[in-house]
């Protein structure tokens, strides 16, 4: 979370402070529609090749900027389905979907709590209302991916899933999250290998793995320099 340094501006500073705030907000206000047009061309298959070279060549994006997009606008749609307010940018409507995934409940729970509050909505404050939600509800021993009852398997025919395998968990050494992320991970090379066909989704979910991983990469390298 970033740390705000206290500035006193005079009356003339706020006032082109918010002119100057409200051209961005508009101009990131567009991402709904942006994103609901590439899903659209996306699902109704309305482009040459694959999905995601054309509209990386057309739209001169980058592929995580553009799945970004999509699932950011989703999110928004289905708020404003349920007669809320959309999220003002990208930014914030993409954190409820990390925060909620894929389930329209909570993402409509989370925002309703959050525009109801009063307080003024920015990243930290989605994060806090959420992590709220989440004690209030009593989740907060149920995170675990891979519990006794195999919780966080890859949701697959058992014709590609590998059989799960057993590695030691150590709360002090991340070893054995990517030993056993990698493991499921050649599921999916089999289900490739076997004819898997939706490959625009795997894309997707993939593009935010190389997002994690770079992450990773990143803290690796900054601890590496620091040593």
């Amino acid at each position: 979370m970033s740390t705000r340094t206290e500035t006193t501006l005079t009356k003339k500073q706020i006032r082109e402070a918010q002119k100057q705030e409200q051209i961005v907000d508009n101009g990131l206000s567009s991402y709904i529609e942006v994103g609901l047009a590439l899903r659209k061309i996306q699902t109704e298959k309305l482009h040459e090749g694959k999905f995601i070279d054309y509209a990386m060549d057309r739209f001169a994006l980058k592929s995580h900027t553009i799945y970004r997009l999509m699932r950011a606008a989703e999110v928004a749609k289905n708020l404003m389905d349920a007669e809320l307010p959309a999220p003002k940018n990208a930014g914030q409507a993409h954190c409820i979907h990390d925060l909620c995934k894929d389930d329209p409940e909570e993402q409509i729970s989370l925002w309703k709590n959050v525009t109801e509050s009063g307080v003024p909505i920015c990243l930290s404050e989605i994060l806090r209302f959420a992590e709220a939600e989440k004690k209030d509800s009593d989740l907060a021993d149920e995170t675990s991916e891979y519990s006794d009852e195999g919780v966080g398997e890859v949701d697959m025919d058992s014709a590609h899933h590998l059989k799960p395998k057993e590695f030691i968990p150590s709360e002090a050494d991340p070893l054995p999250c990517l030993q056993r992320a990698a493991h499921e991970l050649r599921s999916v090379t089999n289900a490739i290998d076997d004819g898997f066909g939706e490959l625009d989704s795997l894309e997707e979910e993939v593009e935010r793995l190389i997002v994690l991983l770079d992450g990773i990469r990143s803290k690796l390298g900054s601890v590496q320099i620091a040593a």
